[in-house]
């Protein structure tokens, strides 16, 4: 009857643990018992965090080396298979020792840090702890997608990890993603975008909407790496989540703002940017008197060669509240980071094998090849062919006159004129 009580009293061993730094999460998350977690949690303020998870979860471990050889034997004797003479006693013994049920229940160390503080941590010790096969995820709070290092990648390198890249503004996305990390029985790396109100300039109620619309641009594209899923590389690699995934940009208008929508027929990144205060300094509103012809949308402008570039300029159209087109500069800064985000996106598309336009490069690619191998055989056939008629017409004139040569020699010693005239006739008649 106790145990039937304490069951429902949510007093068990905890879930997870959690280690965490960074400044934004330190605000509320550092101070107990007055944060959020109803889990063990300790703040690292500072030094080598992923030094320090080793070391939590390797103490972790430790506490369970010695818990299951006991379990072990608990079993057998409650099966009456224990015996002294054939079971070893209850030695300690280590993680790769663990059975797949014992690992399963050892509860994983969650590592959550800003991507900020990234440079100050030692990227070999966070390859080390996900290339063990631990149950550690590695959760990454990205406030600037716009800016490298380029997390996702990095995560990628690691193949036996799985990796989730998504933002609380796609809940179907991100909390799908995190159940299944979660339960990989692995190391999994979950690089999350959190937008940020004070820092990036936006109002509080348009967080969720500019998560969004960062993926909808591909400032932070979405994407899935699981390891248990069978197939090649490209088969683990799940894109589905984005908008027009096969395509660069997104083919559709979306509103920006409380007071903008676009007008442009492909977002790109400057739609994300100019909703922010942050990037005020990287657009300019042109009067209508600065219209000019060379002025193209970013989209556009970004498809033409860099040499070709220097004749245009790079704009976006949005629509204000009252119907109005407003036509807007974009910096040479702005446009080189649209430029690198497109080019991070078209990296995970080729990974993916979903790119559309590399797709229709290599069918073009494979069709001119084919085309040429068919044109090369036919071409060696009819010289072939040519050869051997050439060669039986000579063969065919040699039978002829050598023919030809033996009837008039017969004719000759006949010495009759009526009877060579008639062998002529009969001659030519049969080789007509």
């Amino acid at each position: 009857a106790e145990i039937e009580k304490l069951r429902d009293l949510h007093k068990s061993r905890a879930n997870l643990s959690l280690l965490f730094n960074g400044d934004r999460i330190a605000i509320w998350g550092a101070n107990y018992p007055h944060n959020a977690f109803p889990f063990p949690s300790l703040h690292a303020a500072k030094g080598d965090i992923s030094k320090l998870a080793t070391e939590v979860f390797n103490g972790i471990v430790n506490q369970y080396s010695e818990t299951f050889p006991a379990v072990r034997r608990a079993t057998l004797i409650a099966k009456d298979e224990f015996t002294p003479a054939k079971n070893a006693p209850d030695a300690p013994i280590g993680w790769q020792q663990f059975t797949p049920s014992e690992k399963a229940l050892v509860p994983p160390l969650v590592v959550l840090i800003e991507e900020s503080t990234l440079p100050s941590q030692s990227l070999t010790g966070f390859a080390k702890m996900l290339s063990g096969h631990f149950p550690v995820k590695l959760a990454i709070l990205n406030g600037n997608p716009q800016t490298p290092p380029e997390t996702g990648l990095w995560a990628l390198t690691h193949p036996e990890t799985f990796v989730l890249q998504s933002t609380p503004g796609v809940p179907a996305h991100s909390l799908t993603g995190l159940r299944r990390g979660f339960r990989y029985p692995g190391a999994a790396v979950f690089h999350l975008y959190t937008a940020e109100p004070f820092q990036h300039g936006i109002d509080t109620n348009m967080v969720v909407r500019q998560e969004r619309l960062a993926v909808a641009t591909r400032a932070f594209p979405l994407f899935l790496y699981d390891p248990s899923v069978a197939g090649s590389f490209s088969e683990r690699l799940d894109l589905s989540g984005n908008i027009d995934y096969s395509n660069d940009w997104v083919q559709q208008n979306q509103q920006l703002s409380q007071n903008s929508r676009t007008v442009d027929s492909q977002l790109t990144v400057a739609h994300w940017a100019v909703s922010e205060g942050r990037f005020r300094n990287e657009f300019r509103a042109l009067d209508k008197s600065e219209w000019q012809d060379n002025q193209l949308p970013l989209a556009e402008y970004l498809a033409l060669e860099p040499q070709k570039r220097a004749e245009f300029t790079a704009v976006i159209t949005l629509e204000n509240q009252q119907k109005q087109k407003v036509r807007i500069r974009v910096s040479e800064k702005l446009v080189a980071i649209a430029e690198q985000r497109l080019r991070f996106w078209q990296t995970l598309q080729e990974l993916a094998g979903t790119r559309a336009a590399v797709n229709r490069v290599i069918i073009d690619q494979i069709r001119e090849e084919s085309a040429a191998e068919t044109r090369r055989q036919t071409e060696a056939i009819a010289a072939e062919y040519s050869e051997q008629l050439a060669a039986l017409d000579a063969q065919h004139w040699q039978i002829y006159h050598q023919r030809l040569t033996e009837k008039l020699i017969r004719l000759y010693a006949n010495g009759s004129t009526e009877s060579i005239q008639q062998s002529l006739r009969e001659f030519a008649g049969e080789n007509d």
